[in-house]
């Protein structure tokens, strides 16, 4: 195991914050002051795949490598996106045929898109690496470009508009400025390369999206941009959910997903009562582990979607340490909470 930036309880100067000295907060109100944010977007490999898909999100994508795990049941490798949030690739996907629909940016079920602020420096950032690029192009959403990954699928990247008055954007912007990251001791993001700033889906039915995502789930609601309804996925992302997708049945496991994203979640217990008591199936495994809980659920279009939690350090197993994106997360989503109330 290679892990270049586990600390060891509160370090790097996240001890000097007074929201690390301690993980009680006040009692969220309800599901969405559960939901932190974006904590892992996983991406499922084909074994065959493994050397290939872990050149290209390392050393194509440039994105830094926090960990590597390597064995029967963990085949893996971890890369930071910026911010708190982990591409978790993991090198154990079924050998599903992917569907030729994953290939196109309009009907692709679903996309990770990065925020840059020089969208055609990445590009030729990307190019010089290599990397299949199909032609930028401009939207309502900004100006965009997609690169193909060694299994098809999309990665997506996005420079918005310099005078956006929406508050992710301006939230970004400040972000940018200050030069914010949380972990000290992992390689930097490549230039021009913020965060994952959003995840968009393709949907057959936009208004049972609207319903899953927004009344069910509690998402907060970020209005519509063209034809895309956007939600709050926490701390700086943004669910974008837009029609011309195909509604499919739900995978029997999450390895015959292409991707699924995982919300980290203040308390996995409480989110589980609550989603069984609004009516909500889990059908998925339920994994009760040393550093937190989780499990998938799935929307009315099989889209999966990961719910995860990370126990206080005081709670690991001796031998496990505390990891910077944790801590960070966590003190993020107190903050967050001391702000609303």
């Amino acid at each position: 195991m290679d892990r270049r930036c586990l600390l060891k309880g509160a370090a790097a100067g996240l001890a000097l914050s007074p929201f690390s000295r301690g993980w009680a907060a006040a009692p969220p109100m309800g599901l969405r002051d559960q939901i932190m944010g974006i904590g892992w977007y996983v991406v499922f490999s084909r074994p065959s795949l493994i050397d290939g898909m872990t050149s290209f999100y390392g050393s194509t994508l440039g994105l830094p490598l926090l960990m590597t795990m390597r064995g029967p049941v963990q085949n893996k490798n971890y890369f930071w996106c910026g911010e708190d949030i982990v591409l978790d690739l993991a090198h154990h996907a079924l050998e599903v045929p992917l569907d030729p629909r994953e290939a196109d940016p309009t009907t692709a079920r679903q996309i990770p898109i990065f925020r840059t602020d020089d969208l055609a420096a990445l590009v030729a950032q990307l190019a010089a690496q290599g990397a299949t690029i199909l032609p930028p192009r401009s939207t309502l959403h900004g100006d965009e470009a997609f690169v193909v990954d060694p299994m098809g699928r999309l990665i997506g990247y996005r420079q918005r508009p310099a005078e956006s008055s929406f508050p992710p954007d301006i939230e970004a912007r400040r972000r940018l400025r200050r030069g914010e990251a949380f972990n000290p001791g992992c390689a930097a993001m490549p230039a021009h390369l913020q965060e994952l700033g959003w995840v968009r889906l393709s949907v057959a039915d936009p208004a049972a999206a609207r319903r899953f995502y927004g009344d069910l789930l509690g998402l907060g609601d970020l209005g519509r941009e063209g034809t895309a309804d956007r939600f709050d996925l926490g701390d700086n992302s943004v669910l974008e959910i837009a029609p011309g997708g195909v509604a499919r049945p739900a995978p029997a496991e999450q390895r015959a997903s292409e991707a699924v994203t995982i919300l980290r979640v203040v308390d996995f217990p409480t989110v589980r009562a609550r989603l069984e008591a609004m009516g909500q199936p889990l059908p998925y495994k339920i994994y009760d582990m040393a550093m937190g809980g989780f499990t998938y659920i799935a929307d009315g279009e099989g889209n999966l979607l990961g719910l995860a939690d990370r126990k206080p350090p005081a709670a690991y197993i001796a031998k496990e340490p505390a990891r910077a994106e944790d801590l960070e997360a966590r003190r993020r989503w107190v903050e967050a909470m001391a702000a609303r109330r």
